[in-house]
């Protein structure tokens, strides 16, 4: 079934029963199910969004029962089920992110024996010092750097399909996430393949060889009566982080002043005979 509308199904009634479940799958021998990333008829911008947020937590708790996806039906396995995603029923974007996903896992990440292994980092902080990123270690990692241009918030998607592509491949994945909204990734980095993918948002202290402009994908005719918006919302997300910097400046400075006040009656040699007392009565 190339338009089975589990996802769909699950957003608009969470509670209700499945027609396709992973055991009727399996059962049948089906070793790939598409699942349709739908939302009817051609809706505004913002149901649109709405029913991806929801159809995403759906693939999510469809993940969570044990159902695993792929991004090339190359990769199904006989004897085991596993699903692709599909996008219909909107023109939000021109290209198609997880096409471009499957062909960057295709041409750049190799297969290696054995599983995946995930890890969550952070290169990104919100500093007394600023907003910072640690680059060093993106090029420490990774000989090729691939930059993601994006202004829409459209580069977590995509990773999260190279993300579970590389998995799926064997690769070793540090997931770097966005320390001002956690939930979403910034950057990628799969040492195994010496690659990193990095969202540029303008602030990039290199000139990487590759660049991707997601920006392209959202059409013109779709970004025009926003323009005008979004650039409100550009300075009101500057204007929050500048406050949020100048606060936590502000609470360094006070710790250092109350360090300042304590740290000349701290007996650090008394402190530390007392935790080896504490540590021989423990033993």
């Amino acid at each position: 079934d190339t338009h089975a509308d589990t996802l769909y199904g699950r957003a608009k009634r969470p509670d209700g029963a499945c027609d396709v479940t992973l055991d009727r799958l399996k059962a049948g021998g089906v070793s790939v199910q598409t699942l349709a990333l739908y939302v009817g008829g051609k809706p505004d911008i913002p149901v649109i969004a709405e029913m991806f947020e929801k159809m995403w937590q759906a693939k999510d708790a469809l993940t969570a029962e044990g159902w695993q996806q792929v991004m090339d039906p190359r990769d199904a396995v006989d004897g085991e089920t596993r699903f692709m995603l599909s996008v219909e029923g909107c023109d939000l974007l021109a290209r198609d992110p997880a096409a471009r996903a499957a062909g960057l896992v295709r041409r750049e990440l190799p297969r290696l024996p054995g599983p995946g292994s995930l890890r969550v980092r952070f290169l990104d902080g919100v500093t007394p010092k600023g907003c910072l990123c640690l680059w060093d270690t993106v090029t420490a990692a990774a000989a090729r750097v691939i930059a993601l241009k994006d202004s829409f918030g459209l580069a977590h998607p995509l990773l999260e399909r190279l993300r579970d592509g590389a998995l799926e491949r064997g690769l070793r994945v540090y997931a770097c996430l966005d320390p001002v909204e956690p939930e979403r990734m910034l950057h990628l980095l799969l040492p195994d393949a010496d690659l990193a993918f990095v969202t540029d948002g303008g602030a990039l202290p290199f000139t990487p060889p590759r660049t991707i402009r997601l920006d392209a994908m959202v059409p013109a005719e779709r970004l025009r009566p926003l323009r005008g918006r979004l650039r409100l919302l550009r300075r009101m997300e500057d204007a929050l982080l500048e406050d949020a910097v100048s606060q936590i400046a502000a609470a360094h400075a006070l710790h250092d002043r109350m360090e300042d006040i304590y740290r000349p009656h701290i007996d650090l040699d008394a402190m530390e005979g007392h935790y080896r007392q504490l540590l021989e009565r423990i033993r």
